[in-house]
């Protein structure tokens, strides 16, 4: 995996590694963590397995660390975080292993026409990532990927597996592995919502939230479209649960909502709730909507959590998170307000629909 960060290792798309790297060793199977870093060294922290370390991923240190790292574990298989923008040494490190290598999407399949769109949201720095990764040579990744040994990949999603096959994989060779959440008998542990929510909400249905105060979740979008449908429907409120572990676009959120005609019935929190509040809110919230410019990591934990409680989501297209939505949910494309209005209005007003 990438920089992956002491505290904040059990978020998306490092919970996934630092989970199967848990699950492995439970299986009896000697496995490490190993972080593409800054530096070489130990890793820990409260999420992290034991065990995990990093080692330098600069291009005049990559293919060197790499060795030794392999003389000392002697590892049978590597699986290796892969993207359609990676630079050609990162991959060209790979060419003096002996193990095998299996290539892992962390991230998403970006179209050109949301990349865009998200440079117009974003700006140029923020969105430049996504920018790569959707005119990146695709075809000639592929042929590089190959001669270095990465004979075989894993994706998320169905759609991102699709696309590798599209560029030149065997169907055969390519496995789309979506994430989870243990499956155990008892519901997760939730509470009421507090009182203070049940006064403002009445006998009124409320739109849930959750994430960073980021315009890259598609938070002015949600606004603006739960303006629209809030004039139509008076029933209707919006939650949201904001994670207080960055100060992004707070101002300019808050400034939002205080300009909004119907801020009466939004409800935000700017810090960080529990597990268990967390689960609380997903459980008496209506439909959870989380309509990314651009999706970082492909299904988000957000929308898994939300499924587990039999609730709808909407989320935005095309791509693999949205595509695995529909499914049970709604996925109107990004940046499209009077669509992502209309889904929530249906949702609202459609019981045969929700159900």
């Amino acid at each position: 995996a990438h920089d992956i960060p002491d505290n904040k290792a059990h978020l998306m798309p490092w919970r996934t590694v630092c989970e199967i790297t848990e699950g492995l060793c439970a299986m009896g199977h000697d496995t490490r963590l190993v972080s593409l870093d800054s530096f070489n060294g130990p890793l820990a922290g409260e999420y992290l397995p034991d065990n995990s370390m990093a080692i330098r991923k600069q291009r005049q240190h990559l293919a060197m660390d790499l060795l030794a790292l392999e003389k000392t574990d002697q590892p049978d298989v590597i699986f290796w975080p892969v993207s359609w923008r990676d630079p050609s040494f990162r991959t060209q490190a790979l060419d003096q292993l002996s193990a095998k290598i299996v290539g892992w999407f962390p991230g998403g399949d970006y179209t050109k026409s949301s990349a865009f769109y998200a440079l117009r949201c974003l700006g140029i720095k923020k969105a430049m990532p996504y920018i790569r990764e959707a005119w990146a040579p695709r075809k000639k990744q592929v042929k590089r990927w190959k001669k270095y040994n990465i004979r075989q990949l894993i994706a998320m999603t169905c759609y991102t597996a699709r696309g590798a096959v599209t560029e030149g994989y065997r169907q055969e060779d390519v496995f789309s592995i979506p994430p989870g959440r243990e499956d155990i008998e008892k519901e997760p542990e939730a509470e009421s919502i507090s009182a203070e929510v049940k006064s403002w909400l009445g006998d009124r249905k409320y739109f849930l939230f959750m994430g960073p105060p980021s315009a890259i979740r598609g938070i002015f979008e949600l606004l603006s479209a739960f303006e629209i449908a809030a004039q139509s429907d008076p029933d209707i409120c919006l939650v949201c649960l904001f994670r207080s572990d960055a100060i992004l676009d707070n101002e300019k959120i808050s400034q939002r909502i205080s300009s909004m005609a119907v801020k009466d019935r939004i409800y935000a929190r700017w810090q960080s709730v529990s597990p268990v509040e967390l689960n609380s809110f997903i459980k008496a919230g209506y439909v959870t909507v989380m309509p990314f410019v651009m999706v970082p990591s492909e299904i988000p934990l957000a929308v898994v959590e939300t499924a587990r409680w039999g609730k709808p989501v909407i989320t935005t297209g095309p791509g693999g998170t949205g595509e695995y939505v529909e499914n049970f949910g709604c996925a109107p494309k990004v940046g499209d307000i009077n669509a992502l209005a209309k889904a929530m209005l249906k949702l609202s007003n459609d019981s045969d629909f929700y159900q």
